[in-house]
């Protein structure tokens, strides 16, 4: 059963080891995704621009942006 991403899910040693010494970096095309994602039945994510202004913005997570020559 999946377990939409809006709900506490308790991480593992490991998992909180390795989110301890990772640098995290999204990309626009990320928040697009989770848009398009969100359009299907049985998303995970419901809301997606709240879900990335909480888990994006705020911790001040590094967002590449998308210029002409990536495409």
């Amino acid at each position: 059963m999946m377990v939409p991403l809006t709900e506490a899910q308790p991480l593992g040693t490991a998992a909180r080891k390795a989110l301890s010494t990772c640098v995290f970096v999204a990309s626009v095309i990320n928040s697009w995704e989770l848009v398009l994602k969100a359009r299907k039945r049985g998303a995970l994510v419901e809301d997606p621009l709240s879900w990335w202004e909480e888990y994006v913005i705020a911790p001040g997570i590094p967002t590449l942006s998308i210029h002409t020559a990536h495409i």
